[in-house]
């Protein structure tokens, strides 16, 4: 979005040509907050496809939602040290590791169980080691780290 509020961008279809003429003054924002003990990720894109195809709804001209594969989105990642005696990281899913840490899906499965050493300083398993030892280390240091 952030590409559509510097203006540098041509006036095509009815989403930029509202923006353009109207600014924000023509949106809404509606946030739907899922209690996750009831919904899970799936649910929240079900309803975003909802939105997408309900011709009240008109301003979108891509109409597809992104519906990852259960696996990317429940895998579990842990970024260990190369000795394995490290915790640095836990996710539950690699799209969560590609927001957090900026290591893409397909990256994450080239190395996840691989035993090859991702940027030679960490190891990424799907499982936990019972005797690892919880790094102290921020998200942010680690991230500054890779």
């Amino acid at each position: 979005m952030d590409y559509y509020f510097k203006g540098n961008f041509p006036l095509v279809g009815k989403f930029l040509s509202l923006l353009a003429q109207e600014e924000l003054n023509a949106f809404k924002l509606i946030i739907f907050k899922l209690d996750k003990n009831k919904f899970n990720v799936k649910d929240a894109l079900i309803l975003e496809q909802y939105y997408l195809l309900n011709k009240e709804f008109d301003l979108n001209t891509l109409r597809v939602v992104n519906a990852r594969s259960s696996k990317d989105l429940e895998e579990s990642v842990y970024v260990y040290d190369l000795t394995c005696s490290t915790l640095h990281y836990y996710t539950s899913s690699k799209i969560e590791l590609k927001r957090v840490l900026k290591v893409h899906p397909e990256t994450c499965q080239k190395y996840l169980n691989s035993n090859l050493s991702y940027l030679n300083r960490f190891l990424l398993l799907s499982g936990l080691i019972s005797t690892v030892v919880k790094s102290n280390i921020s998200t942010q240091e680690l991230l500054d780290i890779m």
